[in-house]
């Protein structure tokens, strides 16, 4: 039991201090629904690249942190009518490479 109790403590972690998401600054009812199950995709996405992390023992190289400070920095641009990938560096592509993750430039929402 205290061990299924300290995960859950990491995922409140997770929440307040890497997706700053503890509170919810919201007014409504319907607000903070949706504030609710936006913070439940992030803990979703956040508990499958600890995953990737602890599956590929990169533990000591990466960080929760750090992946999603350099996925915040992959972007998408627009050129005449199509959408495509901006260059990104040989630092993001070696952590994708090292994680095993593809980002689909059709599917942006591929990582989840």
């Amino acid at each position: 039991m205290y061990k299924l109790r300290w995960e859950i403590e990491q995922l409140f972690d997770t929440m307040r201090n890497t997706i700053e998401a503890d509170t919810s600054c919201m007014h409504d009812d319907t607000g903070f629904e949706a504030w609710s199950f936006i913070n439940h995709v992030m803990l979703i996405a956040a508990c499958r690249v600890l995953a990737m992390i602890r599956a590929k023992k990169l533990a000591k190289e990466y960080s929760l942190t750090g992946v999603m400070d350099i996925l915040s920095r992959v972007h998408m641009i627009q050129v005449a009518d199509e959408w495509m990938m901006a260059e990104t560096t040989k630092k993001t592509k070696k952590m994708l490479k090292e994680l095993g993750i593809v980002l689909d430039e059709d599917n942006p929402a591929s990582l989840l």
